[in-house]
């Protein structure tokens, strides 16, 4: 079998086409940026180009994830709207990094020591809309296990 490399040749690197830029959590108010140029290095096994993993960010999110902890974090006690123009992001970085958080959370969740749990029905819209909130009520731990929105008998 020839050697795919020896037919095609694929340099070692290639240099991206520009520094990718990184939002930081502003320090007295002032936006904080860095700048990075991934390197791009040739996979011999595969024959394609892959781009170097980077511990202050995940995937191709423009975020520092500490800046996306702290967005979720402020979030809490925040509007979304007001906690993007106070913190210099817009509002969609806030809604990601909220969702983020909450991925990470629910994928690291630990439900062994549930003792007792509690069901609530709320109305969320006009009608005969409604949502389930299940609980966690043991002692000295309390917490929001699940939310079911148009529950039927079947949830």
């Amino acid at each position: 079998m020839p050697n795919a490399l020896a037919a095609n040749p694929v340099p070692p690197t290639t240099p991206p086409p520009s520094d990718r830029s990184f939002d930081y959590i502003p320090l007295w108010n002032i936006p904080v940026r860095f700048y990075y140029r991934m390197r791009s290095v040739a996979c011999r096994r595969s024959v394609r180009i892959i781009t170097e993993a980077i511990p202050w960010a995940s995937g191709k999110h423009h975020l520092t994830n500490d800046f996306r902890i702290f967005l979720a974090q402020w979030s809490r006690l925040l509007s979304w709207k007001d906690c993007a123009k106070i913190f210099h992001a817009n509002w969609d970085s806030v809604f990601r990094s909220v969702q983020w958080v909450v991925q990470y959370g629910l994928a690291h969740r630990v439900l062994e020591e549930i003792r007792a749990i509690g069901i609530d029905e709320v109305a969320y819209t006009k009608g005969n809309h409604y949502m389930t909130l299940i609980y966690q009520i043991n002692d000295g731990a309390r917490r929001l296990l699940e939310v079911v929105k148009d529950a039927t008998k079947q949830a």
